[in-house]
């Protein structure tokens, strides 16, 4: 008889754990058009934080699908834009 010294464990691999399910306005028990909400928009001159900056944010406060105020500004981002982004956003 042959013994093994380092005999490989004999296990069924784990599933790892669930992520916690992201809650829903449902879970909370308040109807969507009940609830006042403001969507950000924010432009940039490129798609990577380390080299692009922040050229406009834009904001609208929503209720009930209606608009109760917007909010627009330019940005300076320190940095000239590329043209590609001028062409997809229309800022100089």
């Amino acid at each position: 008889m042959t013994e093994h010294l380092f005999a490989a464990p004999q296990t069924t691999p784990e599933a790892p754990p669930a992520a916690p399910r992201q809650r829903t306005l449902d879970d909370l028990g308040t109807p969507l058009h009940e609830v006042t909400f403001v969507v950000f928009d924010i432009e940039t001159t490129g798609g990577k934080a380390a080299d692009g900056g922040i050229t406009e944010i834009g904001a609208v406060k929503l209720r009930g699908g209606d608009c109760l105020g917007t909010y627009q500004t330019l940005v300076n981002p320190g940095r000239a834009i590329p043209p590609e982004i001028t062409v997809l956003t229309g800022i100089t």
